[in-house]
C-alpha cells in the first residue's frame, strides 16, 4: 500500500494530507495484519526530520536528509520503513 498508493508521500505533497491518510488507514489497517504499525512508525520518523528542518536546519544532517528521501520514497527499491524490535 504504501509504495503504490503513496501512503506516506501524500503528506508531503497535499493539502488535507492527514485526513486523506487517515481514511486510506481507516480503510486499509483491518486487512493488513497490523502493516499499519510501521507505517505510522515511517511517518513519525518523516515528520520529525521535517519538523527539525523547518525550525532548526542547522541540526539536520546530511545522513538526516538522506533518511528523509529513503522515508518518503514511493521507489520500491529506494524506500525504507521505520520499525522496533521488542524483546
Amino acid at each position: 500500500m504504501r509504495i503504490y498508493n503513496k501512503y506516506i508521500t501524500y503528506n508531503y505533497l497535499i493539502l488535507f494530507s492527514r485526513v486523506y491518510q487517515f481514511v486510506k488507514i481507516y480503510i486499509f489497517n483491518p486487512s493488513s495484519a497490523l502493516f499499519s504499525c510501521p507505517n505510522a512508525m515511517t511517518d513519525g520518523a518523516a515528520f520529525l526530520i521535517k519538523e527539525l528542518q523547518s525550525k532548526s536546519p542547522s541540526l539536520v544532517s546530511e545522513d538526516m536528509r538522506y533518511a528523509f528521501e529513503r522515508l518518503t520514497s514511493n521507489n520500491p527499491k529506494h524506500f525504507w520503513t521505520s520499525g522496533q524490535w521488542v524483546i
